[in-house]
């Protein structure tokens, strides 16, 4: 009896394309790629999946038909019981993008009903629409709509000013948009003022929260004025990072990966703007120090995180080739999974590949 095979509508196959991408790094591109992927999932859900299966539904053959087996067990790796359960959640994620207007089609290009109250600057309504979400709304939800402002606002040839000011206070934005959808390049017009108001209702901490999105947001325009040149601003907020008391007043341990790292790589940054040599030097050391004690306790996703931030700032500040070497070697495992021609690309090119914001990371994903 032959094995039950599974046509993939396309948008289901791009979102388990999406999922696998987004879980491992991996863009499915080449062959070395669904060779490092096969054996991710042989370790994982103990599954053989073979490169040349993967290879073939992903890169050869544009409408491939897996079989089932197959399906099932890509699906175990992205998280889910099954294909079916997959299916299911894909679908319902359908579901909600339906509720805010968007809809795909090949014939022109439709505006979600978001996008369209930001351009019209039809605010009000829109804030009362955002208020409705309730604040365990499903993660893979609040990344699809976070999406939508980010694409929103992306695209606005108006000023974002205005929606700032609204709907920085509400959880659904703090959370889905700035947090989930951060724009560390700063691409979105007014961004600067959008993470100022974001501070508004975070200040002073209270709570273990408010402190995180603290640190979030004031290493963000950190290194945006560092980049843009900026020294009076750069001095100003870089000091409320490293001079003052704000790391006292909580546990800083407890900070998840993407805040905890952004703070302590960027203090590379203050260091090299004091001028102390020696200071910076022993700073860059403690970073590599500090990733070889830690590295064994993270995750795939939280090596990825620390490896982007201090090559991001061993980038920005011209680090020393045996500085560079050190950092790879010690995320050997992330850079040998790489494919052989991007091994030997310029830490500049490694870094947009181990981009994990969401915002970047799914835009590349399109």
């Amino acid at each position: 009896m032959p094995k039950p095979v599974h046509e993939l509508s396309p948008f289901v196959y791009a979102e388990l394309r999406k999922h696998i991408r987004i879980k491992t790094g991996l863009m499915i591109q080449t062959k070395s790629e669904c060779e490092i992927l096969s054996v991710q999932i042989n370790e994982q859900i103990r599954t053989q999946i073979s490169a040349s299966t993967i290879y073939r539904i992903f890169i050869a053959e544009k409408n491939s038909k897996p079989y089932l087996n197959t399906l099932n067990g890509l699906s175990v790796f992205c998280g889910f019981k099954d294909w079916f359960d997959f299916e299911n959640h894909i679908n319902d994620l359908s579901g909600f993008d339906f509720s805010y207007g968007k809809i795909e089609s090949s014939e022109k290009v439709l505006n979600s009903f978001i996008k369209l109250c930001i351009q019209k600057n039809q605010l009000d309504i829109l804030y009362q629409y955002a208020e409705q979400f309730p604040n365990d709304v499903e993660y893979d939800k609040k990344i699809r709509i976070g999406y939508e402002f980010y694409q929103s606002l992306l695209d606005n040839p108006n000023s974002n000013i205005e929606f700032f000011e609204k709907f920085s206070v509400l959880p659904i934005i703090r959370e889905a948009f700035f947090e989930i959808m951060a724009d560390p390049d700063f691409k979105i017009k007014d961004y600067e003022y959008g993470l100022v108001s974001y501070l508004k209702y975070c200040e002073p901490p209270k709570k273990i929260k408010d402190y995180r999105d603290i640190i979030f947001a004031k290493s963000m325009l950190f290194r945006y004025y560092v980049l843009k040149s900026n020294s009076v601003k750069a001095v100003e907020i870089g000091s409320e990072l490293y001079q003052s008391k704000l790391t006292s007043n909580f546990d800083f341990d407890k900070l998840s990966i993407f805040p905890k790292l952004r703070y302590l790589s960027y203090q590379l940054l203050y260091k090299q703007m004091q001028s102390d040599f020696d200071s910076f030097l022993a700073y860059k050391q403690f970073l590599l120090d500090y990733c070889e004690k830690n590295i064994g306790n993270w995750t795939l996703f939280e090596k990825r995180v620390a490896f982007y931030n201090i090559a991001d700032v061993f980038n920005m500040t011209n680090a020393d080739y045996a500085s560079i070497e050190k950092l790879k070697a010690t995320f050997k495992e992330l850079i040998d999974a790489l494919p052989k021609l991007m091994k030997e690309n310029s830490l500049e090119s490694l870094i947009l590949y181990f981009q994990e914001n969401a915002s970047i990371k799914l835009r590349n994903l399109k």
